[in-house]
């Protein structure tokens, strides 16, 4: 069963074009090996200037396959140099019934 993802990185301090240059290659790298699906990747920023990720793992194993995979674990350290992770829950938008968020593309 497949599962929709949605995560929000917080840019490090000059950092946003890292970020999105290590999404990018994060979804080449799991679309290629089938982690996850064809369904379109959202991003948008947030006020505070997070940017949030939507995308879909094809099941609960190819997500655990793709955090085994050496490529994912290498794209991992490029994340934690260029961001921090930060729930849902922290973004202003997310007390709103309609969150309004401004598109990114990669």
């Amino acid at each position: 069963m497949s599962c929709l993802v949605i995560v929000a990185y917080k840019p490090k301090p000059g950092k946003e074009r890292e970020l999105l240059a290590a999404i990018r290659e994060q979804v080449r790298l799991l679309r290629s090996e089938q982690f996850i699906s064809d369904h379109p990747i959202s991003l948008v920023r947030a006020r505070n200037g997070a940017i949030i990720e939507v995308f879909e793992w094809c099941s609960a194993q190819s997500k655990r396959r793709a955090y085994d995979h050496p490529a994912f674990r290498a794209l991992r350290n490029d994340f934690s140099k260029a961001c921090y992770y930060m729930p849902l829950a922290q973004l202003a938008e997310s007390s709103q019934i309609f969150a309004e968020f401004e598109p990114v593309t990669l």
